[in-house]
């Protein structure tokens, strides 16, 4: 049971990293620059809030 669990969590932590990557690569997170982070997070509610109200 043990060697499937650790198993699972590897493999969720190569995904999360594969992710993160890509979405560091398209200017979708910036994890070292909350400045910059918090614009993209901004556009994103304004583009959902947008969509929303049509």
């Amino acid at each position: 049971m043990r060697a499937v669990l650790r198993e699972q969590l590897r493999s969720a932590v190569e995904t999360h990293g594969l992710i993160s990557d890509y979405m560091v690569s398209k200017g979708y997170y910036h994890p070292l620059d909350i400045s910059e982070q918090s614009k993209v997070n901004l556009k994103a509610a304004n583009t959902v809030l947008n969509l929303s109200q049509r």
